[in-house]
């Protein structure tokens, strides 16, 4: 996957670990894609880097701020957006680093297609709160 910095851990590990299947795998591939299309679109700078279950997605500001957690797992990939004082509509607050911080969202589930549109439109969003 283009921008991807692998240099810590590498996304067939991480896969392995996480006991995706090809569809998880399929799911993850559309998804990067479309984020990294869409934030280019707007002019915006992102930096994407493989941690041991998953990818961080960073803005690529001065501030390089996570604005976006995706987990894999066996059957789904499971995303968690940075929100801090604020909320993204559609999707409700939750923990982002520390037991009740509330600075995060609930973890979002892609299992399709369809859930990729919205999980594309809440990491924009997410993207704007951590940027600012």
């Amino acid at each position: 996957m283009r921008e991807l910095d692998q240099s810590k851990h590498r996304l067939d590990e991480i896969f392995e670990r996480g006991k995706a299947n090809y569809s998880v795998k399929t799911l993850l591939s559309q998804f990067h894609e479309k984020l990294i299309e869409s934030l280019e679109e707007r002019n915006c700078i992102v930096i994407s880097r493989a941690h041991k279950i998953g990818i961080t997605y960073f803005c690529g500001n001065k501030k390089r701020k996570a604005f976006l957690f995706i987990d894999i797992r066996p059957e789904f990939l499971s995303l968690k957006y940075f929100t801090g004082d604020k909320s993204i509509y559609g999707i409700g607050k939750g923990i982002w680093l520390h037991k009740n911080d509330n600075k995060g969202s609930e973890p979002f589930p892609i299992h399709n297609e369809l859930d990729i549109k919205k999980a594309i439109s809440y990491s924009l969003d997410a993207y704007k709160i951590a940027s600012d």
